[in-house]
């Protein structure tokens, strides 16, 4: 196990002007009492420029090598996004129509120009290695979803919903890798690429609600296919991966009165690889950590129940919240990292595995004193983490655990 130890030191400045341009908007309209429509553009522009500098030394047995490193990025992204909100109500009390749908698009510019200096000791001779690389990327995505409720009461209080939701997303990139040999540029085949990929979601469920003084609860059903679909144009490879989930809902909500209630949810949702994590081919802008994307990846799918009480006292003046969560994650994409014999490199990638939790709670007391004029609050939080990660092909389970309390005392002072 020895020839697996590595120490790392290094020390980064950074510095970067981001600028960020963003409008939202919202249009509604109600013909009558019965019907409402609702748009929601939505439009952002943001830059930034940055350089970064650093040095780094990693330490192997008797390898060591020493990196100093230059980085200048420039990047721009444009976002432009629309919401449609459709509610329909009949005339039968509790039957009701909804629908929603939208598109939006995204386009992003990125430079990089890096530039590597390296000194690789081994067994006491030292060798030198220089790198600078050049870096243009464009991708784009189109996204289109679409969905509808109807709901039909059953008795006083109680109601069936159907609903149906789709989604698609269609991301296209182009990466442009050239090298700086002897002044010149060299265009480099094996790191520049052409890579699209899709992501496709149809959600179709039933739900039962119940609606009542003191309690309301809703459960659900929804069956999920998902479509994960990639094409290396560049190099003529093409993947395709299909899911099916069973995505059991639950919300519940009961009202002990008016100052003091107790809320339940649980739910399902898929989340999709990033481009990067897709694309299979080598970033090496950093040789002491070559990441390379992985076409294969399934879709993440998340599991996340909350429960939330809250209580008030609207004569004392004081109030109380407490909250749990947790989230499991399947096929959870997690970070592989191989070493490549008889050196201090990494070779980086992205795989599917189980075993992910996140575990977290918080609470906030706060009371009056002295007619209002001084209020303590008393507030903490505490998280538990369950992540994995694989090096050299071994599963690594880490347990994280967080928490914070604290307490204040605000005094107010009124002058009649």
């Amino acid at each position: 196990m020895d020839s697996y130890t590595r120490l790392e030191d290094s020390k980064n400045d950074n510095i970067n002007n981001r600028y960020n341009h963003e409008f939202n908007g919202n249009v509604e309209y109600k013909s009558d009492t019965m019907n409402y429509l609702k748009v929601s553009p939505q439009f952002s522009y943001n830059t930034n420029n940055g350089n970064s500098g650093g040095f780094s030394t990693i330490t192997q047995n008797d390898l060591i090598t020493n990196r100093n490193s230059r980085n200048l990025n420039t990047s721009n992204s444009l976002f432009l996004k629309t919401n449609l909100f459709y509610n329909h109500k009949f005339a039968k009390k509790g039957r009701n129509f909804s629908y929603w749908g939208g598109v939006n698009y995204s386009n992003g510019d990125n430079f990089k120009d890096v530039s590597n200096d390296y000194l690789i000791s081994e067994g006491g001779v030292d060798s030198t290695r220089l790198q600078n690389q050049l870096t243009d990327q464009n991708s784009h995505t189109l996204g289109t979803y679409s969905g509808f409720s109807y709901m039909e009461p059953l008795w006083s209080k109680t109601f069936i919903e159907v609903n149906y939701n789709y989604s698609r997303s269609a991301t296209s990139s182009v990466r442009d890798t050239r090298d700086v040999v002897t002044g010149e540029q060299v265009f480099n085949p094996d790191l520049s690429n052409n890579y699209d990929y899709q992501f496709i979601t149809n959600k179709v469920g039933v739900n039962y609600r119940f609606i009542g003084e003191k309690l309301n609860y809703t459960l659900g059903l929804n069956g999920q296919p998902a479509v994960l679909k990639g094409q290396n144009i560049s190099k003529d490879i093409s993947t395709i991966q299909r899911t099916f989930n069973v995505i059991p809902s639950a919300r519940m909500v009961y009202r002990f009165s008016n100052q003091e209630s107790f809320e339940f949810n649980y739910w399902g949702r898929n989340n999709q690889p990033g481009f990067l994590q897709l694309q299979p081919i080598a970033d090496n802008s950093n040789l002491q950590n070559v990441v390379i994307g992985n076409p294969d990846l399934k879709p993440e799918f998340i599991h996340s129940i909350n429960a939330r009480y809250k209580q008030s006292d609207w004569n004392r003046g004081h109030m109380l919240t407490a909250g749990l969560s947790y989230n499991q994650t399947q096929h959870k994409i997690v970070t592989t990292k191989m070493l490549i014999p008889n050196t201090v490199n990494q070779i980086s990638s992205y795989t599917n595995t189980n075993g992910f939790y996140n575990l977290s709670g918080d609470y906030n007391y706060s009371k009056p004193f002295f007619e209002r004029k001084f209020t303590v609050e008393f507030s903490g939080w505490g998280s538990l983490n369950n992540n994995v990660a694989f090096v050299d092909q071994n599963k690594n389970v880490a347990k994280m655990q967080y928490g914070a309390r604290n307490w204040n005392l605000d005094w107010i002072w009124k002058i009649l």
